[in-house]
């Protein structure tokens, strides 16, 4: 029996996928690419499945994953203006983790601010650290975090108010 996908366990968890073609809150990068992408309790966010992230003449690069090797790119994790302050992304985190862990998944990120807030690269970046990512770029932009397989003091469930 194959072991299901990340897609699949965070639908498994509650979360809602919105369509990339069609579905207006999709994540949308700044090159206009959208994403699919899960929403639950006002947090979106966008992964690339079967994706890693590489570096290449100090230049981050994304590839296609091997077969053998389930990973995905967390493109963005997103917490609508009304919810922000309130913990829903170390909550969102700590799912996020869980599950990839539960999937042997390796999760790659790039610590970058998707909107002029008060939020920094270094900020994100200590915010990933948090939970097992690791800098793979030695410039701090690019991260990896390899699934866990003993339980973590980081988890968590997103819950939605009903």
């Amino acid at each position: 029996m194959k072991t299901q996908n990340l897609h699949q366990a965070m639908l498994g968890a509650g979360w809602l996928s919105l369509d990339a073609k069609s579905h207006p809150r999709v994540y949308v990068d700044t090159a206009g690419k959208r994403f699919g992408t899960l929403e639950k309790a006002g947090v979106r966010i966008a992964l690339s499945l079967n994706h890693c992230l590489g570096m290449e003449r100090g230049t981050v690069m994304v590839y296609q994953s091997d077969q053998d090797q389930p990973e995905a790119i967390l493109r963005a994790l997103i917490v609508e203006s009304d919810q922000r302050r309130q913990g829903h992304a170390k909550k969102t985190l700590a799912e996020l983790t869980r599950l990839a862990d539960s999937c042997m998944t390796h999760l790659y990120l790039e610590p970058c601010p998707l909107e002029d807030k008060p939020v920094t690269r270094e900020g994100l970046e200590s915010l990933y650290r948090q939970y097992g990512f690791h800098d793979i770029s030695g410039k701090g932009i690019a991260m990896v975090r390899p699934p866990h397989t003993c339980p973590s003091q980081t988890t968590g469930t997103l819950h939605h108010d009903n």
